[in-house]
């Protein structure tokens, strides 16, 4: 998607789907999905917790996915929704 031009801007663990047969793992729900050079800054799409909260990143960039993988990793490796449940308060 990101050698297309293209950012996601809103992946989370609902926007990923696993199939065990055939093994391969799926992103949905392209509704926020822009091209790269789109120009959105000062826009906030995603879903807190999932995407950076700095001034400088707020433009949608392949950044947005970036910090948003790493956010599912960390998750992945805590209890129930622990991550969310600390970046909502």
């Amino acid at each position: 998607m990101h050698s297309m031009g293209y950012v996601h801007r809103d992946l989370k663990p609902d926007n990923i789907v696993l199939n065990l047969k055939p093994l391969e793992v799926v992103i949905i729900d392209f509704d926020r999905t822009l091209l790269d050079s789109d120009d959105g800054r000062g826009t906030v799409l995603g879903t807190p917790g999932y995407f950076p909260e700095r001034e400088t990143l707020r433009d949608g960039s392949v950044k947005w996915d970036i910090w948003a993988y790493a956010a599912i990793v960390l998750e992945a490796d805590m209890k129930d929704k622990k991550y969310y449940a600390a970046n909502r308060e």
